[in-house]
């Protein structure tokens, strides 16, 4: 099989993995609690001896981040100006809803976020249920939509497509078997002629399905170096999208979309990366699959998009200035 780059060793044995898992489930509110502890401390210090007033914005995921924000902001109320800017939420997106007691401490949690927080801001798909939980915060809290746009200058490398005899199709990113399954996807490119599907990240409780072969390569978990290498040489960027009951912020869309590559999106029922590819999309550069449909209609879409990127070139997407929408957000006065 023809590769892209040479493959990247990765040891895991299924034992480690589970060890892993055990682990992460044992942190609150999540893995960056130990990074948080010591952001704490060093904050303490500073302003034990700052005379000026500091602005802290938190922002989420993780939570933690946002966490360890309030719990300055609650020690000197006076000093600190903070905002906290939630992305997935914490209580309302929360993945422990079997477990009472943790549901009643991540709700209780994120309140005091909320009532030591100057400013909140959170995305506006999740307005119903927060003036449900958050009611008496919703004259602090800005909505703003899921994604408010993207400055792509940043990482549009523009660069040329292969011109090898494969198509070269990527997603980076972790794979759950409720959340992100991508055993669909896969079966789709053992039928795609001339394309090999390559798959970076953690593979969780889907490294059975996810076994390297004449279409498909998988290569562990990648640098940030390693990842935008990967991502510049490939033709077509893939997006799972989240199979949940929550609509998330599709973080993943907006980064691919920064790359001005074509993008084929995998979803299930409905798709809100989906909608977001369809307004910002300015050439039909990407292509939206329910993977609930029959695999020769989707075969058939898929090989008429791929035929069809050869000739796409320029900006593939809108690029909404949102830095002065930002920047007004983080610094709304509400003293």
């Amino acid at each position: 099989m023809d590769k892209l780059f040479k493959p990247i060793s990765y040891k895991n044995t299924e034992s480690k993995r589970t060890l892993k898992k055990i682990f992460n489930n044992l942190l609150w509110p999540d893995r960056g609690i130990f990074w948080s502890i010591k952001v704490i401390i060093y904050f303490v210090g500073k302003l034990l001896f700052e005379k000026e007033k500091i602005r802290i914005v938190g922002v989420g995921y993780p939570f933690s981040s946002i966490l360890c924000s309030a719990i300055i902001k609650s020690f000197f109320k006076n000093k600190v100006h903070f905002t906290a800017h939630f992305i997935d939420g914490f209580y309302l997106t929360s993945k422990d809803s079997s477990n009472i007691l943790r549901r009643k401490i991540n709700y209780l949690t994120e309140k005091f976020v909320l009532k030591n927080s100057d400013h909140a801001i959170v995305c506006e798909d999740k307005i119903k249920e927060f003036k449900k939980c958050f009611n008496q915060f919703v004259n602090k809290t800005t909505f703003v939509p899921t994604m408010i746009g993207i400055d792509t200058d940043l990482r549009s490398f523009n660069s040329p497509y292969n011109n090898n005899k494969h198509d070269y199709h990527f997603f980076g990113g972790s794979l759950y078997r409720k959340i992100r399954n991508p055993e669909k996807v896969i079966e789709i490119y053992k039928h795609l002629q001339n394309t090999i599907f390559t798959i970076a990240g953690n593979l969780n409780d889907c490294s059975s399905m996810v076994k390297s072969s004449g279409h498909l390569e998988y290569v562990g978990n990648l640098s940030q170096e390693n990842l935008i290498n990967y991502i510049q040489h490939s033709n077509i960027l893939i997006n799972i999208d989240n199979q949940t009951s929550i609509e998330q912020s599709p973080g993943k869309i907006v980064e691919y979309m920064a790359f001005q590559k074509p993008i084929i999106n995998y979803y299930k029922n409905s798709s809100l990366s989906k909608s977001i590819l369809e307004k910002y999309d300015l050439c039909k550069a990407s292509l939206s699959i329910d993977i609930e449909e029959p695999i020769d209609t989707n075969l058939e879409k898929i090989n008429n998009f791929i035929k069809s990127t050869q000739n796409l070139n320029g900006r593939l997407y809108s690029t909404p200035d949102t830095l002065e929408l930002t920047y007004n957000l983080y610094n709304r006065d509400t003293n």
